[in-house]
């Protein structure tokens, strides 16, 4: 089977210190753990009945973002790693040390403009997301694999349990599900898919901290 992987890292270069925060819908209450575990069904639930075709990084972008923004949560998305694009160009306000902060009318603007430039590498590099013990995954948490800033890398989303492994493609395309225990362990493992296996949470307190 041909390693999946996530077209957008190829625009990943030098740092430039960027950050995109959302007012695209209204903060009702914080992520409490209630919240956090809702999510994680959420996560599984679309997984297994969704047809929609994406890549890798944009189906764990699809369900974080409409998960909250349905439930009046906070989402934030930083990239340190993103070289000059629209993103920079669209921005209304930079501040003095080039950090920026773009916001969106809608939720729905929102997770398109996400989609479109954050790839898996970018995930796993921000402070939208925390490392993690694979020990201490559970549903909804991410396994990136990290070719470096010049290579493509792939995103997957882990499901109950851990005892599964959820993943879109490029070309986009509908989840790919793996429960054979011995894969699931290849995944996991530095090297095995060309890159480190790094295991990553959203960082649902920055989320909390930083939109008001």
């Amino acid at each position: 089977m041909p390693t999946p992987t996530s077209h957008k890292d190829k625009r990943l270069n030098k740092p430039v210190a960027v950050q995109l925060k959302t007012y695209a819908w209204k903060k009702t209450k914080d992520w409490a753990q209630a919240d956090v575990d809702g999510y994680g069904v959420e996560v599984v639930n679309f997984l297994e009945s969704t047809t929609k075709e994406l890549d890798c990084a944009d189906t764990a972008i699809e369900v974080l973002i409409h998960y909250a923004w349905r439930n009046g949560l906070p989402a934030a998305f930083w990239n340190t790693s993103m070289v000059p694009s629209p993103v920079h160009n669209h921005m209304t306000r930079v501040k003095a040390k080039g950090v920026g902060v773009l916001t969106f009318p809608t939720g729905e603007r929102f997770r398109r403009r996400i989609q479109q430039f954050w790839g898996a590498r970018s995930l796993a590099h921000g402070e939208h997301t925390v490392a993690i013990a694979r020990a201490d995954a559970r549903a909804g948490d991410l396994l990136i694999i990290d070719r470096g800033a010049s290579a493509m890398g792939h995103t997957l989303l882990v499901g109950k349990d851990a005892a599964a492994l959820y993943y879109g493609n490029y070309p986009p395309a509908s989840p790919v599900k793996v429960t054979d225990p011995d894969t699931i362990d290849e995944w996991f493992r530095d090297g095995t898919h060309g890159g480190s296996a790094l295991v990553r949470r959203w960082n649902f307190d920055r989320f909390n901290q930083v939109v008001k």
